[in-house]
């Protein structure tokens, strides 16, 4: 790790902390942002040689010094010959705590620079020093312990210096460096200290939730399996894991305490089931179980038959469960005061044609949407066809459908500017309504059908054939796009084009989680398709190797964000892991669910302990079979509730004998083994043999010719208590 700072920089730390007024132009702006922890090694710098033309190189040198202000200490952290533009904007740094805020915008900063040496008489960069004032108990960024002899290029810092999660005493910290313009080698770098948060709310951005949901993205692997065998908690575990990514702060406040009682045990899972339940209804979490005939169709995207408004039957491209995820995932930053229904259908208008003119113009201006065919009056409700509108064609006719009636609010327009471009994107604010006077400013007179539209983008000459099966628009005035909301604001993004409204998405990215059950009772391969490569954490949407793909029905990019989260559960006794698809294993980190017997260590039925004897099956079956094969806990938490020998009596009848039976494949002996009912009286042996001899059914000549494989259950036995203890062997 890094040298401490001396005590002759400690002493001069007094001066520097009560610095009110840095520079005003040379100043290195570090963000409140939410991010990870990032920890530099001296490993990860080395020489990059001579500095390039546009190349612009930095030396860190971090020290720790602990230093009082008030009562509270801080750690002092100071980034030396930080390469900064002359541009930044002059921060200062309260004595009270070591932040600096902003005084236009309310945004907390860390923190200023202090004057440095101006790099050339041509250059618009300085030199500086950066003082970081921490609170104690924050990790401090280790970088090198001489500034001298490293040199290394912002970008290259930023870039490839690992990062990953520290907990200290219980709680995580987190902190990262990020480059806002690495292209160039400097800008904004970005500072997020999770653990400073009091109870005064430092920054508005990002928000605390945005911040726990990063927080939980961060600690949480993006693909995982929760695998054991049958009975142990497997989905029951799901509500946990799936709380811990999409709600981390509720289920910290309910965490699970060793040792509780079981009513308060009980209590826990009733509140998280709630919030689970709750979250479910959001469309955060979502369910689905796999089996032999779930197919792509069902988790991705397939057609579907439909009959339209002109009773004509045509195919339709439905999204499967975890296509509507992505969605979702991708499109959920969009700000929900814009009103944008989540199952927002896409519509096709054309604004008097193509190309700019005034009604076009109009309407973007004064958030509106209008069309043509005046002369049919008020189409609202209750209305009766005029001779005008019946003779209009069909196509025109059912434009006007389309725009009265089938237009909903929360909708999305798309306004075209030619045949494969568009002009404008709008979501519907309002119903239909009819003006009798037609603006002035409107060049069509006839343009007296109106819907209210916020217009997020305008102005555009967007290409839209990618999205739309490479086709061309058609001459209808209004009709249904085949498009998703996700997908049609993933591709506007990609040309990085500025919206007529402010701040459309959001820095809030909520964790979306899909819970798949028995994961490995479906045809992997046949279901996942192309998308086994997609939900790799490097593959993902914003990742260095991001990739994308062309969907088979739908011709529409696709690629996986990187905030959707798989939980899939799989029973060892169905397929063991070494049988499991490799691709699937290659992208999935595995948690195993044992039986956990401690559990019932605190259930006696007449003095038999049930976590004892479930270990002591247990520990047979692993001899006999192996350990994919236990019993698990959850067979026996009822008798939480009912310690009856009568409960015990149904568990044993109806669940572990059967479940036995299929492990076993019906070798009844060794099911008397695990039962110990060979060490038993015959009256206490829940599995016994055949009584009669094949002497005996067959007469002399037979025997020793025939093996007796009869066994028949002794059904008395499981209401004697006995038959129980017998089951822990004669040591117990």
């Amino acid at each position: 790790m890094n040298d401490f700072i001396t005590e002759q920089e400690k002493n001069s730390l007094s001066q520097e902390k009560n610095l009110t007024q840095g520079s005003s132009s040379h100043s290195l702006d570090l963000q409140y942002d939410s991010t990870q922890f990032l920890t530099g090694t001296d490993e990860a710098f080395h020489e990059l040689g001579a500095r390039k033309p546009g190349q612009h190189w930095s030396s860190f040198d971090v020290s720790r010094h602990e230093a009082k202000n008030g009562k509270a200490k801080l750690f002092v952290t100071t980034l030396w010959n930080v390469f900064c533009s002359e541009d930044a904007p002059g921060r200062w740094v309260p004595k009270e705590n070591g932040i600096a805020r902003d005084i236009h915008d309310g945004t907390y900063w860390y923190p200023v620079s202090m004057p440095g040496k101006k790099a050339s008489r041509t250059s618009k960069a300085h030199w500086n020093r950066v003082n970081l004032a921490l609170e104690q108990g924050i990790p401090i960024i280790g970088i090198l312990k001489d500034y001298k002899s490293h040199r290394c290029s912002l970008k290259h810092l930023f870039d490839c210096v690992p990062a990953r999660i520290e907990e200290r005493d219980g709680k995580t910290f987190w902190l990262q460096l990020k480059p806002r313009s690495s292209d160039i080698g400097w800008g904004v770098r970005t500072i997020d200290i999770q653990s400073i948060a009091t109870n005064e709310i430092l920054d508005k951005e990002p928000s605390p939730k945005a911040t726990e949901a990063n927080k939980s993205m961060a600690t949480s692997p993006l693909n995982q399996i929760l695998f054991g065998p049958p009975g142990t908690g497997k989905t029951y575990t799901t509500i946990d894991a799936a709380l811990k990514i999409v709600d981390p702060e509720f289920l910290a406040k309910h965490p699970e305490i060793s040792g509780s009682d079981w009513k308060t045990q009980c209590e826990r899972r009733e509140k998280l089931k709630q919030r689970y339940d709750a979250l479910v209804k959001e469309d955060l979490i979502r369910f689905v179980t796999f089996h032999q005939s779930f197919s792509y169709e069902d988790f991705v995207e397939g057609l579907r038959a439909e009959t339209n408004d002109e009773n004509q039957l045509e195919y339709l491209v439905e999204p499967g469960i975890f296509k509507r995820l992505c969605d979702d995932a991708r499109t959920q930053g969009v700000k929900p005061e814009l009103g944008i229904h989540r199952d927002a259908r896409i519509w096709k208008i054309a604004i008097n044609g193509t190309g700019q003119n005034p009604t076009k113009t109009y309407c973007f201006n004064h958030g509106e949407a209008r069309i043509g065919w005046g002369q049919t009056g008020d189409l609202r409700e209750p209305y009766t066809p005029n001779d005008y509108y019946n003779d209009l064609s069909a196509k025109n006719q059912g434009t006007l459908k389309y725009f009265s009636e089938k237009i909903e609010k929360g909708d999305i327009l798309v306004c075209i500017h030619s045949a494969t471009t568009i002009a404008g994107v709008g979501v519907v604010t309002g119903d239909y309504y009819y003006e009798q006077n037609v603006p002035t400013e409107v060049d069509r007179k006839n343009y007296n059908h109106v819907l209210p539209v916020n217009w997020l983008y305008q102005d555009l000459q967007l290409p839209i054939d990618p999205l739309n099966d490479g086709k061309r628009f058609t001459q209808q005035t209004v009709y249904p796009l085949r498009l998703k909301w996700g997908d049609l604001l993933s591709h506007i993004e990609k040309f990085s084009v500025n919206p007529s409204v402010s701040g459309i998405v959001t820095d809030e990215h909520k964790p979306h989680v899909l819970i798949i059950d028995e994961i490995n009772r479906g045809n992997i391969s046949r279901i996942f398709g192309e998308l086994i490569t997609l939900i790799e954490p490097t593959k993902r949407a914003g990742a260095d190797e991001a990739l994308n793909i062309i969907l088979p029905y739908s011709k529409i990019p696709f690629s996986v964000p990187s905030n959707v989260y798989l939980i899939g559960t799989m029973n060892t006794a169905d397929r063991s892991l070494a049988g499991l698809d490799i691709a699937l294993r290659r992208r999935f980190t595995f948690k195993e669910m044992p039986p956990r017997p401690n559990l019932l260590d605190d259930v006696d039925v007449e003095e038999i302990n049930i976590g004892k004897m479930l270990r002591k099956m247990n520990e047979r079956i692993e001899v006999l079979l192996d350990r994919d094969h236990c019993l698990g806990h959850a067979y026996f938490m009822p008798l939480k509730n009912d310690r009856s020998i009568e409960n015990l009596a149904f568990i044993f009848r109806q669940q572990i004998l059967p479940l036995l039976e299929e492990y076993f494949f019906e070798d009844w002996e060794r099911i008397h083994w695990v039962l110990n009912d060979h060490n038993k009286s015959l009256a206490h042996q829940f599995i016994q043999k055949a009584s009669a001899t094949p002497e005996s059914l067959f007469g002399s000549r037979f025997e020793g010719n025939v093996q007796d494989r009869r066994w028949h259950i002794n059904e008395e036995a499981f209401g004697n208590i006995e038959s129980y203890r017998g089951i822990l062997g004669a040591s117990e």
